[in-house]
């Protein structure tokens, strides 16, 4: 598959979880304590890069256990697994060889997973509290650094 077949059947398969992206994030904001911050937004590609990533709320502040077990329920965003042909719960994502490709499949997972995350953020309205949140990627895949995300 090329980079650009692939991005626009990720895109898909995102957009097909917007709207339980944007139930997740009224749960997150619901139970958000108020010793919170803001929130960051990591997309964690696997480490090799077979097309596997997961897409966490991580709540930023002082004691961040306590933040983060606040939210836990509502954390977890996305998780797709790269269909090897195990039975798996995972959103199925096209897989690769990870050895084998002419492009980075973790830096495109990371740049589409931020295009899809500004979309959800747009629909979810942004934190009424008026705190921040940003979007990595995780082992700075994707080269977009940490991103604000504006409703």
């Amino acid at each position: 598959m090329d980079e650009q077949t692939y991005r626009e059947q990720l895109l898909e398969i995102l957009r097909q979880k917007s709207e339980q992206a944007v139930s997740k994030l009224r749960g997150v904001e619901k139970a958000l304590p108020e010793m919170a911050q803001g929130l960051h937004i990591g997309i964690h590609p696997a480490q090799e890069p077979d097309g596997s990533f997961s897409i966490w709320v991580h709540a930023q502040g002082p004691n961040l256990y306590a933040l983060n077990n606040a939210i836990s329920e509502n954390r977890l965003l996305f998780d797709g697994f790269a269909n090897t042909g195990i039975s798996d719960p995972r959103t199925r994502v096209p897989s690769f060889d990870p050895f084998n490709q002419d492009f980075e499949v973790n830096d495109v997972i990371v740049q589409v997973a931020f295009c899809w995350l500004r979309e959800v953020w747009a629909s979810f309205g942004g934190l009424a509290s008026g705190k921040s949140a940003d979007v990595f990627g995780e082992e700075d895949w994707g080269d977009i650094g940490l991103k604000r995300l504006r409703p």
